[in-house]
C-alpha cells in the first residue's frame, strides 16, 4: 500500500460522497473505496447487512438505543475529561459532568435512565481514580480525542482506498511512542483477547491511518479499554504481523469492491439491527393470503 498525497486525497473529496455503491469510479479505470472500520467490521460479519445499513441505509436514523445512548455519554464525558487545555482539577463534579451529555429520551422511563446514570457515574468515578490519576503520574501528553484522521491510500494502478477514522484518545508517550485507545462500555466489561486483537482488521485500518498521519512516531500501541470493569488489552505489531495483516486487508479490499453482497447466516442473525430486511428472513407474510 502507497499513501497517495495531498492533491490525490482532494480529488477523492471531491467524489459524490452520496454514492448508493460499496466502490465508485475515482477516474477511467480506477476504483474508489471508501471505508472505515465499522463498516469493514460490518462486511466481514455479513455482505447483505453491510449493504443494508451502510448502503441502502436501512433503519438510518433510528433513535438510540439506552445501551447506545449509555455508552454515547460516557464517551463525551471521557472526551471532555482528556481534552487537550482542560485541567481534571477544575472539572465539575461527575455526576455534573456526565449529566451535560445524558439523552434522558433514549430510555424507557424515569427508573431506567436513574439506573443507567447510576451506573455511569459509578464507572467514571472508578475510572478517575485507578485510569486517570496512574496516567498523570506518567511520561503521557494528549494529544486529541473524538480525532477524525483520514487518508487515500493505492493498493493498485486500479484500486484506490480511502480509509478513515475516529479514535477516542491519542496519547504521546515518550518521544516515539503513540497509544491510541478505544473506549468500550458494554455491560460484559469484556475486550477482545490479544490474540483477536492482533488479527482484527478493521482495527489495523486506524493503525495504518496513525502511521500515515504521524510520521515521526515509529511505534504506534492500540489499546482497548473497558471503562465499566478497566479491563484492558494492547498490542504493538510485530513487522510480520503487519505484514500479514496488510496482505489480508488487501485481500478484502479487492473483494470489497467486487461484492455482491451475499447474505450470510450465523449467530449474530438473532440480533442484526436489519433482519427484517434481509433476504434470507422467512418471516415475511403475503398480503394475498391475508
Amino acid at each position: 500500500m502507497r499513501a497517495l498525497n495531498s492533491r490525490d486525497a482532494t480529488l477523492c473529496r471531491r467524489q459524490n460522497s452520496k454514492s448508493k455503491s460499496a466502490a465508485y469510479r475515482f477516474n477511467e479505470g480506477t476504483i474508489l473505496i471508501q471505508l472505515t472500520p465499522t463498516k469493514l467490521r460490518d462486511w466481514l460479519q455479513c455482505r447483505a447487512m453491510y449493504k443494508l445499513k451502510h448502503i441502502d441505509r436501512v433503519g438510518y436514523g433510528d433513535g438510540a438505543s439506552p445501551a447506545l445512548a449509555f455508552g454515547r455519554s460516557l464517551h463525551s464525558a471521557l472526551e471532555a475529561i482528556h481534552k487537550p487545555g482542560n485541567e481534571m482539577s477544575v472539572l465539575p463534579p461527575l455526576d455534573q459532568l456526565l449529566n451535560r451529555y445524558w439523552d434522558t429520551g433514549a430510555f424507557a422511563d424515569k427508573q431506567e435512565s436513574r439506573d443507567y446514570f447510576t451506573r455511569g457515574c459509578t464507572a467514571l468515578g472508578r475510572y478517575m481514580e485507578e485510569v486517570g490519576r496512574s496516567e498523570s503520574r506518567e511520561n503521557r501528553q494528549v494529544m486529541g480525542t473524538e480525532m477524525y484522521l483520514s487518508h487515500v491510500v493505492r493498493v493498485s494502478d486500479e484500486l484506490r482506498i480511502r480509509f478513515s477514522c475516529k479514535t477516542d484518545k491519542i496519547e504521546i508517550c515518550g518521544e516515539s511512542l503513540l497509544e491510541i485507545t478505544d473506549y468500550k462500555t458494554n455491560n460484559s466489561g469484556r475486550v477482545p483477547t490479544l490474540e483477536s486483537l492482533v488479527g482484527d482488521l478493521p482495527m489495523f485500518i486506524t493503525y495504518l491511518l496513525v502511521r500515515i498521519c504521524y510520521k515521526d512516531f515509529t511505534r504506534v500501541r492500540l489499546t482497548y479499554l473497558n471503562v465499566i470493569t478497566l479491563t484492558r488489552v494492547s498490542v504493538e505489531y510485530t513487522n510480520e504481523q503487519i505484514a500479514t495483516n496488510k496482505q489480508a486487508l488487501i485481500a478484502c479490499c479487492r473483494a470489497f469492491a467486487g461484492d455482491a453482497f451475499t447474505p450470510r447466516s450465523c449467530e449474530a442473525c438473532a440480533w442484526c439491527s436489519v433482519q427484517e430486511f434481509c433476504p434470507l428472513n422467512k418471516q415475511e407474510v403475503e398480503l394475498d393470503v391475508l
